[in-house]
């Protein structure tokens, strides 16, 4: 337990010393594409998780994602469904379609 606490402390010393410059570089900024990794996307995370492929169903997500950005359907209730569609076995995205259309149309609101 003291050999963890002593390093911790070993390992701040040592970062507060260290100039500012080289503080400030980390080793993912110093190398392109590594460690660049951005949050995906509402509409990334729909259509990869889904395995969506027809033109259709791309027109379907962008619907859905333009509806989430106007407030008009709640972000948390499209990714509560796109999860339990996505412990269907198969056909994901259709068992997405029909459960959000559902669940929209439950509060009035037509995709």
């Amino acid at each position: 337990m003291f050999r963890r606490e002593f390093m911790a402390l070993a390992l701040g010393v040592v970062a507060w010393l260290l100039p500012s410059s080289v503080r400030a570089q980390s080793p993912s900024k110093s190398r392109p594409g590594q460690g660049s990794r951005t949050e995906p996307t509402l509409q990334e995370t729909l259509e990869k998780g889904l395995k969506v492929r027809r033109p259709q169903d791309f027109a379907f997500i962008k619907r859905v994602v333009a509806l989430v950005k106007e407030g008009v359907l709640s972000e948390r209730m499209v990714r509560s469904t796109f999860l339990w569609a996505r412990r269907k076995t198969n056909r994901e995205f259709q068992y997405f379609e029909r459960g959000i259309t559902l669940r929209a149309a439950r509060r009035g609101i037509r995709i």
